[in-house]
């Protein structure tokens, strides 16, 4: 596995950390396992602000449902979505969504991107 920080053909990145299926409620993400992270939604829940975060700092946090689907977030108000209006997680078996955002020192700017396809 390839540390953050590390660096191939001169771009730095940080490996595709796998969080494993997990229920939304306390979800916290740990930004130490790297800025792109993955989590199978199996229960609704309120999300908690990443963890050792630095400003500067992105997240991408990639969001399936579980085959049940019906999943919902509440989000940490540290989140800040565009126009003010918070992001509504797809909710069908399997969607799949992309939380990204930018940690400014004090909140996270953040967007969502629904329902992504194979």
């Amino acid at each position: 596995m390839i540390g953050i920080g590390q660096y191939i053909f001169g771009v730095a990145y940080s490996a595709l950390y796998a969080i494993g299926s997990a229920s939304l409620s306390g979800l916290t993400p740990n930004m130490m396992n790297g800025n792109v992270q993955t989590v199978t939604a199996t229960a609704s829940g309120v999300m908690v602000t990443p963890s050792n975060a630095a400003a500067g700092m992105t997240l991408i946090l990639i969001i399936t449902q579980d085959g049940t689907g019906s999943r919902v977030m509440t989000w940490p108000s540290t989140f800040h979505f565009p126009g003010g209006t918070e992001g509504v997680l797809s909710t069908a078996a399997g969607a799949i969504d992309v939380l990204s955002g930018v940690y400014n020192g004090t909140n996270w700017l953040v967007a969502l991107s629904k329902d992504h396809k194979a």
